[in-house]
């Protein structure tokens, strides 16, 4: 999800959607990570979920494991790992 997918998708220019954010209290940029963030979160939460937090935060646009921890961290108080729960794979054994 970038700044043009979302103009597009709505019908209208990026800059005009720069312009709509002018009196937030954060960038678009910062509100798209949310919405990525919250994302992820949701799918470590899902124990039928078999993928790694790695996976995980490449599906959700992240560059690296390390880069999403850490505004994971930031955003949420808590490291990916510590949220996401053992497998029932794993908890069988």
């Amino acid at each position: 999800m970038t700044v043009e997918d979302i103009a597009l998708a709505n019908g209208i220019s990026s800059r005009y959607l720069h312009e709509l954010f002018k009196g937030s209290d954060r960038t678009i940029g910062q509100w798209i990570r949310t919405l990525r963030l919250e994302a992820a979160l949701a799918d470590l939460q899902d124990p039928r979920r078999g993928e790694t937090v790695g996976e995980i935060a490449y599906r959700w646009g992240f560059g690296g494991q390390a880069q999403f921890s850490r505004h994971f961290k930031s955003h949420f108080g808590k490291r990916p790992r510590e949220i996401k729960p053992t497998s029932p794979q794993t908890a069988e054994r």
